[in-house]
């Protein structure tokens, strides 16, 4: 009796291993298109921060020379104002 259980068993056994290494492939090809779309989102992850025109990096980078010109431009208003201010007091005292 067992050796006719026996070759049941390797054929019953071959079929599992086949359905398993489907399952294993099946799995696989899934993994490699979710690595390829991770890929796609990360690339355009990549291209919003570091594109020379539209990017991230470059849009803070005008921020900044805009900051760094108003600032500028404010001290030279206050300057102006105070110097003026000075000017009117001096006349003031001087008179």
């Amino acid at each position: 009796m067992n050796n006719q259980n026996e070759p049941l068993n390797i054929y019953e056994l071959a079929t599992r291993v086949q359905f398993l290494e489907g399952k294993i492939i099946d799995g696989i090809d899934n993994i490699k298109e979710n690595q390829q779309s991770m890929k796609e989102e990360l690339t355009k992850i990549s291209d919003a921060l570091y594109e020379p025109d539209q990017g991230l990096y470059s849009r803070l980078k005008v921020v900044e020379n805009t900051r760094n010109s108003d600032s500028k431009i404010i001290w030279l208003i206050f300057s102006a104002f105070g110097g003026g201010f000075l000017t009117y007091i001096a006349n003031l005292l001087l008179k």
